[in-house]
Parts: structure tokens; C-alpha cells; sequence
């Protein structure tokens, strides 16, 4: 960009010197916004994030980060997921909340004047929370169907008493 300055407007470009230039310091800066915001800030913290930052990556090293990255927010989903699954809602909540979407959502669909904003609402809303309950009301019935069928078999296999 210098050359290409230095042709249209040598006066600008001609007089600077940039050998020396020394970059401000930004470790106290940040450490001073940090705690003017009320948060606890440490010099040494903040100093290995910026040189953390100055050093750059090879695109190995970029893609295992991404990888580890994906990875770790894979295991929170899948844990809260768990946590959420094993919670204490009861299959009567669940129905009823099933039940209460369908009347809000036949509602929504027969007054709201934006059918597009409405379905993409409603599809976003069955697909990231009612679908979350459903999996779990389906899970418990697959469960019930086992437990059935279980009980059944053990039952069929006891040796009938001999008269």
C-alpha cells in the first residue's frame, strides 16, 4: 500500500519511519477496563493471553483447537442432555405441555398476520424444546414396552406346578 500511496500522494508517505516503533503497552489498558467493569483481573492473566496471541498457529495446530473445541461443546450438549433426561418431569407434565403447544401454536397459526415468521417460530420451537421432551416421553415408552415384554417372557418361562 506505500508504493501505491507514494505515487498518488508522496507527502503523505514520504516522511515516516517506522524503525523503533514500539507498540503501546495494552496490559495495563485492559487490566484498568477489566477492573473499572468490576471484574477481577490479573496482570499475569491478561500478559499470557496477549502473548498466547501473538504467537501464531500452524493450520495443524488450528484444526486440532477446532477439533478440541467441537469436542468440548459435543460432551456439555450430550451432558446436559443427560441431565435434562434423568430430571424429575413426569409423563403427565410432558403431555400436558405437548398438549398446551398444540392449542398455542393452533392459535398462533390462526391470528398471527406473518404465516412465514410463524412457521419458521413454530419449527424452531418443536425442533430445539418440544422435541427434547418427546424424545424422552418416546424413550419411556420403548422402556414400559420392554419392561412388558420382559415380565412376560419371565413369567411364560416359570415351570407350570405339576398336579
Amino acid at each position: 500500500m506505500i508504493p501505491a500511496w507514494r505515487k498518488l500522494w508522496p507527502e503523505c508517505v514520504a516522511g515516516r519511519d517506522f524503525e523503533g516503533f514500539e507498540e503501546p503497552p495494552v496490559v495495563p489498558v485492559i487490566v484498568s477496563l477489566g477492573k473499572s467493569m468490576g471484574l477481577e483481573v490479573s496482570e499475569e492473566v491478561v500478559e499470557e493471553l496477549v502473548e498466547d496471541h501473538k504467537n501464531e498457529h500452524t493450520t495443524e495446530e488450528l484444526q486440532h483447537l477446532h477439533k478440541t473445541q467441537q469436542e468440548e461443546v459435543a460432551e456439555e450438549m450430550s451432558s446436559e442432555e443427560e441431565e435434562g433426561a434423568s430430571g424429575n418431569i413426569s409423563s403427565a407434565e410432558i403431555k400436558e405441555l405437548c398438549f398446551l403447544w398444540s392449542i398455542t401454536r393452533a392459535i398462533v397459526e390462526k391470528w398471527h398476520p406473518n404465516k412465514a415468521v410463524v412457521n419458521r417460530s413454530i419449527n424452531m420451537f418443536n425442533d430445539n424444546v418440544i422435541d427434547h421432551f418427546r424424545k424422552i416421553q418416546k424413550s419411556r415408552q420403548h422402556q414400559i414396552i420392554l419392561e412388558r415384554w420382559f415380565s412376560q417372557e419371565s413369567q411364560t418361562s416359570e415351570p407350570q406346578p405339576q398336579h
